[in-house]
């Protein structure tokens, strides 16, 4: 222990002297590494094939993977850049580990494979001039500069969400493949022809999160255009969940088609059923906020969180960032009256809907039941607020 602990210390005294100066640590043996430590069973110092080194990369040092090796991370830890090396190279990022790249991440002669169970963070570019990227994320991953794809392509295979500022392509697909319940959050796609996402499973989204945006023509389950600037539908899209449109982004629906969405969620509220677009398509419902003037428009099967109160209305209770969103679709001229309950039956508050809608703050995430009054007719709902 005392070897060790004299080691730790030879490696942090070093680490001050060289303030300033990246050192490149070469990962030529295959193992679990624990940012931090001092671990002399992985890494060299000179290259590829020098000597173990007493010494591990710090948060301003460049990590090289050699060819066929494979590293685990499995801790919190920060370097400068990583670059694999030759191909068949792997980098696995441990649950609970967060995981930052100052800089970047390159491959130099082959592709390599990426597994990310934790956090992933990448401030720079991920970039693959050669050889096929296979990643599998599990986790949390972000990219903050580009993630650029060369001739060879890639695949993406998404569990998690992963945000990407820009995706550049180069003349081959990067598959994407959205499992159930994963988050893509994308902010640019550069040659979105090579972009073959896959994007139907059950509660994944897809999140269109930048400025003006093209929208992928593939079929969607939840589809989100968030950020600013137009959403430009090529193709009538088919959505079998949510449309969700906030922010000040546009659906910018294709002239003439028919775009189909199981829900619709305009600015965070729930929307009624029916066709919706702007004052230049022939929709029942007009809204030039959210859609551009376009004769497209979405036909809309479900009513978001709507039940009938009466024959003539309709109802919209939705939970979003501790707030219960209440509204009433058509005026019946009846007094509203509304309840909420814990899960224990006590009553949190009650309050009169005003202008046919209300807001309601909630302090404690938890499971409520929401009572809404109006006239004789009585609509009770159970709510998640998260």
């Amino acid at each position: 222990m005392k070897i060790l602990r004299n080691i730790f210390v030879f490696c942090m005294l070093l680490l001050s002297v060289a303030s300033g100066f990246a050192t490149t640590y070469y990962a030529r043996t295959s193992g679990i590494w624990t940012p931090g430590t001092a671990t002399s069973a992985i890494f060299s110092a000179v290259n590829c094939s020098g000597a173990l080194s007493s010494c591990d990369p710090g948060s301003g040092d460049i990590i090289q993977i050699c060819q066929g090796i494979t590293l685990t991370v499995n801790g919190n830890g920060t370097i400068a850049s990583l670059t694999f090396v030759d191909g068949g190279c792997t980098l696995a990022i441990n649950s609970l580990c967060t995981f930052t790249v100052s800089g970047n991440i390159g491959f130099i002669g082959g592709g390599g494979t990426f597994t990310n169970n934790g956090s992933l963070v990448i401030n720079g570019d991920l970039s693959s001039a050669t050889g096929v990227v296979a990643f599998t994320n599990n986790g949390t991953l972000t990219v903050n500069g580009t993630y650029a794809v060369g001739s060879t392509g890639g695949t993406f295979s998404n569990y998690g969400t992963a945000t990407i500022a820009t995706m550049s392509l180069g003349t081959s697909n990067l598959t994407w493949t959205n499992a159930s319940n994963s988050t893509l959050n994308i902010g640019a796609i550069n040659n979105n022809a090579y972009f073959a996402l896959t994007a139907t499973a059950s509660g994944n989204t897809v999140n269109y999160n930048g400025a003006a945006q093209a929208v992928k023509a593939v079929n969607y389950y939840h589809l989100t255009l968030s950020g600013s600037g137009n959403k430009t539908f090529s193709i009538a899209e088919t959505i079998s969940g949510t449309l969700s449109i906030i922010g000040t982004a546009k659906a910018a629906l294709a002239a003439g088609t028919n775009s189909t969405a199981n829900e619709l969620i305009l600015g965070g509220v729930g929307q009624a059923a029916g066709t919706w677009g702007s004052t230049s398509s022939i929709a029942t419902n007009k809204n030039d906020t959210y859609f551009t003037l376009s004769t497209g428009y979405v036909t809309v099967s479900t009513a978001t969180g709507c039940t009938k109160v009466d024959g003539l209305n309709q109802l919209s209770v939705i939970s979003e960032n501790k707030q219960i969103k209440i509204r009433l679709y058509e005026n019946t001229g009846k007094q509203s009256i509304v309840t909420v309950y814990d899960i224990l039956g006590n009553k949190v508050m009650k309050e009169t809907l005003s202008n046919n809608q209300v807001v309601i703050d909630i302090e404690v995430a938890g499971t409520y039941i929401v009572k809404v009054k109006t006239g004789d007719n009585v609509y009770t709902d159970k709510v998640v607020v998260k």
